[in-house]
């Protein structure tokens, strides 16, 4: 599943077209505001009337090709400012602009202040993506369900899904985005996408389970005391994450 693919809101197939109209020299919008509200991309679509109507999946995949043909960075680059939640959409129709006047070196030109804002700030979603590839913690339900719940900086889900996918094969699994109550729940007849209080229906399971104990058992027989670097552990295992971690949960 690419990240293009979430149903969440308008997802990134309006970001998409956006860009496409940058790169072509239309008006873009240097402020996604007012057409996604206070919510941003991930609000929930509440139905009103839009300014634009929704595109369909054809425009959107037209749209995606071209953008990767012109450059498979910007492409990467639109995925992750959808996720990220610092608001970069408008350095990336910048970006966009500028490239399709110059070509698409400029963007790496990294003397432009608003070049460098930008990959710094994709860099940070690319950057918790990976941690939490590594350190999302699943438990298994009663219902045969293995869930993680996460309190990621970004909206990071859809990137973090193939991962998993990759890893647990047929077996269920959520992924449950407690901050901004969504959840991406892989099933064998495939992904389903939640909100709400049905995503937070798919936490874990309120008591501790087997395999939680006997890895906490395993953990504390492992473990070398004498080899404890806090300030490394730290840089790879930021604080913020500790709460789910089964091995540093009291």
């Amino acid at each position: 599943m690419r990240a293009d693919s979430c149903s969440w809101g308008r997802g990134p197939g309006a970001l998409i077209l956006r860009l496409r109209s940058a790169l072509q020299g239309g008006a873009g919008s240097p402020s996604l505001s007012s057409d996604w509200g206070d919510g941003g991309l991930f609000a929930p679509n509440t139905g009103a009337a839009s300014a634009e109507p929704d595109p369909d999946e054809a425009e959107i995949e037209e749209a995606i090709a071209q953008v990767r043909a012109f450059s498979e960075e910007l492409y990467d680059l639109c995925l992750l400012s959808w996720m990220s939640s610092e608001g970069l959409e408008g350095l990336l129709l910048d970006a966009a602009r500028e490239a399709g006047r110059s070509g698409p070196a400029i963007l790496f030109d990294y003397s432009k202040e608003r070049i460098r804002l930008l990959w710094r700030g994709c860099a940070r979603v690319e950057r918790e993506i990976h941690r939490l590839a590594g350190l999302a913690r699943f438990d298994l339900r009663r219902d045969g369900i293995y869930s993680a719940p996460l309190e990621p900086d970004h909206s990071i889900l859809p990137a973090l899904a193939p991962h998993f996918l990759g890893r647990f094969g047929g077996l269920s699994f959520a992924l449950v985005d407690c901050r901004r109550r969504l959840c991406i729940l892989s099933l064998p007849e495939g992904l389903r996408f939640l909100e709400g209080d049905d995503a937070l229906r798919l936490l874990p399971d309120a008591e501790s389970s087997d395999a939680e104990r006997l890895w906490r058992r395993y953990f504390a027989a492992t473990e070398n005391p004498q080899r404890r670097n806090p300030g490394l552990q730290r840089r790879f295992m930021p604080e913020r994450y500790w709460k789910y971690l089964v091995e540093l949960r009291i």
